[in-house]
């Protein structure tokens, strides 16, 4: 039982990290673009 919250818990909290840095990716993707403009 405890295994499979410890695994949900990390399942999400990578899910999570790789949002962050999609986020991040997203936003220098733009500052790149603004420098093109």
């Amino acid at each position: 039982m405890v295994a499979g919250v410890a695994l949900i818990f990390e399942v999400q909290r990578s899910a999570r990290s790789e949002a962050r840095k999609e986020e991040v990716r997203k936003q220098e993707l733009e500052v790149q673009i603004d420098k093109y403009i």
